[in-house]
């Protein structure tokens, strides 16, 4: 097992074996204000947006603090058309982060 850690190792560090960059088809990565508190907690390219929506801590919805330690995320794309006389039909894409808290084995949140 230990010669194959070292030909990895030697592999990973070797000029012949390292993948090219990828070129971005995005503007340079710049610091963004989060539309809810205006700090700017993420670098993303230009014209991208994003709202921070928990802190743990915070009180959600139930009335239950949000956990820390979050485990699992989803993108979910939703359309809502804009449908209106010159509206642009393509503009509506939205996206929804869905955030998941595992705990471990009985009480989900303590």
């Amino acid at each position: 097992m230990s010669a194959l850690q070292s030909r990895q190792a030697q592999a990973a560090t070797s000029p012949s074996t390292r993948l090219a960059p990828v070129p971005s088809r995005y503007d340079p990565l710049a610091p963004v204000a989060d539309q809810s508190t205006g700090l700017p907690l993420l670098q993303l390219p230009q014209g991208f947006s994003y709202r921070a929506f928990g802190w743990s801590g915070d009180r959600m919805d139930d009335g239950q603090p949000c956990p820390d330690r979050h485990d699992d995320m989803a993108v979910v794309g939703l359309r809502r058309p804009d449908w209106r006389p010159g509206g642009d039909p393509l503009r509506g894409l939205e996206y929804v982060l869905i955030r998941n808290h595992e705990r471990g084995a009985g009480s989900p949140f303590r």
